[in-house]
């Protein structure tokens, strides 16, 4: 049966999993701004799942997270007379790792390994961490590389083959005294991969990977958080992620 760009968010299998931890926890996904900006949207909108076109290779997948639970954690100062022998909150909780496991909807490739990341990333005075994170690790992303393109007359609008992604995310910390260790439990996120089948140019170059096209032509844009197959919705489907234009660098 063949799958329409548009796809209701929501539906059973798409909707985000609830977090099974107290304390620590990843409270959203939201979508990144130009130049991994992870302001302008965090505060006010939430990214539920996305689509990822792998037609410009070495897919990719950027999100916003906002972690929690910090915010509960006060230490006071511990003092014997005047001397101060530990200061106020200096014990503070820090990711330390991105923990990411995936369950794909059908095999592509082998099985892909869990992708692990080292960070250091200290709680906020407020009790928050916002960061922008890749979900895709490079060996799910060659394995994606297998997708065929969707069949019909190109450019397709029509998504007939593609892979559902669950990824479960979890972050890991320490207190930057104590040394104890603590996990935000697991969220998960869904994306749906799949390989456009954007025409094919009569004449001249079709670009690929991280330049994108705008009314006036082609421009590069070198933003690492800005894959071009990657949206960050399932009510808009990217665009394919290629051009015509006349010449090398159009």
């Amino acid at each position: 049966m063949k799958i329409k760009a548009l796809i209701i968010v929501g539906l059973l299998g798409w909707t985000s999993c609830a977090n099974q931890s107290e304390g620590f926890y990843i409270s959203k996904f939201y979508p990144l701004g130009a130049g991994c900006d992870n302001v302008v949207n965090r505060e006010s909108v939430i990214a539920g799942n996305g689509y990822l076109d792998v037609a410009a290779g070495n897919a990719q997948y950027f999100v916003g997270v906002r972690i929690m639970g910090g915010e509960n954690i006060q230490q006071q100062e511990i003092k014997v007379g005047n001397a101060v022998l530990e200061t106020e909150n200096r014990n503070r909780p820090v990711i330390t790792q991105q923990v990411v496991n995936y369950r794909l909807s059908k095999r592509v490739g082998g099985t892909p390994k869990p992708y692990l990341t080292n960070v250091t990333i200290p709680f906020s005075e407020d009790g928050e961490v916002f960061g922008a994170f890749q979900l895709i690790s490079p060996e799910l992303a060659l394995a994606l590389e297998e997708l065929p393109p969707s069949s019909g007359t190109a450019p397709s609008s029509t998504i007939e083959e593609f892979v559902d992604i669950s990824v479960d995310l979890e972050f890991k910390g320490e207190f930057s005294v104590s040394r104890s260790t603590f996990t935000t439990g697991t969220l998960t996120f869904p994306i749906r991969a799949y390989r456009s089948n954007p025409a094919v140019c009569s004449a001249g170059f079709q670009p690929f990977t991280t330049q994108q096209a705008t009314d006036a032509g082609v421009v590069f844009s070198m933003d690492p958080c800005q894959y071009v197959g990657q949206s960050s919705s399932q009510l808009v489907q990217p665009a394919p992620p290629s051009v015509c234009c006349p010449g090398p660098g159009c």
